[in-house]
């Protein structure tokens, strides 16, 4: 079984469903000459944590990382510009999601099935074209940050006004701290 992958620099193409179903899969180093992750790519990889992107990888095709139910958050690099139909779908476990400043188009339902997702940033000074992009009640339990200049673009645009919260991208640091009195914290100077 293969659980970590770092893949040969000089490697230009990973073809459609090459390593769908791959399910010990645990990490991925995609090298900085692939300009696209084609359809089903990595589908299913249910084992998948890590997804490390380098280069000017350009797209990501559907399904391309459907079902990676192990998968918590995804930096989508700067490059991309696309991202296919449900790229996403059933990563229940992803938490966060980025998006880079050069997203121009996100496919239908690419995040549909992320049961946990609580933040989703867009670096993005224009919302990216969507049509449906997440179950309904993501819009109110994840927060939306995005740069301060673009705030009132993306509560005008459809899907992106149905967040409850669309806030300052500033401001996606620490939101809560909570002291367990069972477990005292010690800070040195």
């Amino acid at each position: 079984a293969i659980n970590h992958l770092k893949l040969p620099l000089q490697l230009e193409t990973l073809g459609g469903a090459v390593f769908k179903d791959c399910h010990e899969l645990e990490s991925i180093s995609i090298p900085e000459k692939i300009s696209n992750i084609y359809i089903s790519c990595f589908e299913n990889c249910r084992s998948l944590t890590t997804v490390e992107f380098s280069g000017d990888l350009n797209g990501i095709g559907d399904n391309a990382f459907a079902y990676c139910s192990c998968l918590n958050s995804i930096t989508i690099p700067q490059s991309v510009t696309n991202i296919g139909a449900q790229a996403f779908l059933g990563c229940y476990k992803l938490t966060s999601v980025t998006l880079g400043k050069n997203l121009e188009l996100i496919g239908t339902n690419a995040f549909k099935g992320c049961d946990s997702l609580i933040a989703f940033t867009s670096e993005n000074h224009e919302p990216p074209y969507v049509d449906f992009l997440c179950d309904d009640r993501i819009y109110t339990q994840a927060k939306l940050f995005v740069p301060i200049d673009a705030i009132e673009k993306y509560k005008n645009t459809s899907p992106w006004n149905l967040f409850s919260n669309i806030l300052d991208i500033s401001q996606s640091g620490i939101d809560d701290v909570f002291l367990d009195s069972n477990n005292p914290v010690i800070i040195y100077n």
